[in-house]
């Protein structure tokens, strides 16, 4: 485990540095191993209840020191049932956790898919940076959104797929008015 303040939905990457000991020593053996390790989500100082599952996608960069910067992927999402500081003859902590595949592949209804594709349309010809996707799946169109991850945690802890898509719904309507809204302002602006 490498509690950290970052929660990754299904197929979302990032880059990290591992500089302490005991997550060098977890990302030698994750690169050796080819395994994979969780990311239980801490909200402050607190751990969540969920984390991502993930891999090691590549280590970018060694230094001297020890030190490692890597790229990860998450492969889905755990609920996290059991923590702890230390695994014996290890220095890092591990846990134990419950799988939540049904996560990866939860379809969105089709209200959210057609909703999706409209702020698709209406992103062309703007500068927002969102890269949209097709996908019928819930937690795939909720990372395209580029929401932080204490939202993202939140959405993914929602306690059924009815209430993950109302959420989703006004995700995407309150971006596609902030996006109409934008086109507009751009019409009506002119320097002098």
């Amino acid at each position: 485990m490498f509690p950290l303040s970052i929660f990754l939905l299904p197929g979302e990457r990032t880059q990290l540095h591992i500089f302490e000991p005991r997550y060098r020593q977890l990302f030698n053996e994750v690169e050796s191993d080819k395994s994979n390790f969780g990311i239980p989500f801490m909200m402050g100082s607190e751990k969540g209840q969920m984390g991502s599952r993930c891999k090691l996608i590549r280590v970018l960069k060694r230094y001297n020191s020890g030190e490692l910067d890597v790229l990860v992927e998450s492969e889905g999402l755990f609920q996290l049932t059991e923590f702890n500081s230390m695994k014996e003859g290890k220095l890092y902590p591990y846990g134990t956790v419950i799988l939540k595949k049904e996560l990866s592949k939860e379809l969105a209804s089709l209200e959210v898919q057609e909703a999706y594709e409209s702020l698709s349309k209406s992103l062309s010809g703007t500068e927002i940076p969102l890269h949209l996707n097709e996908s019928p799946f819930t937690m795939t169109l909720m990372a395209s959104l580029g929401h932080v991850s204490e939202i993202k945690y939140r959405f993914a802890s929602l306690p059924s797929r009815d209430r993950r898509n109302e959420a989703l719904l006004s995700m995407i309507k309150m971006i596609y008015l902030m996006v109409q809204q934008e086109k507009v302002a751009e019409q009506g602006i002119y320097l002098n």
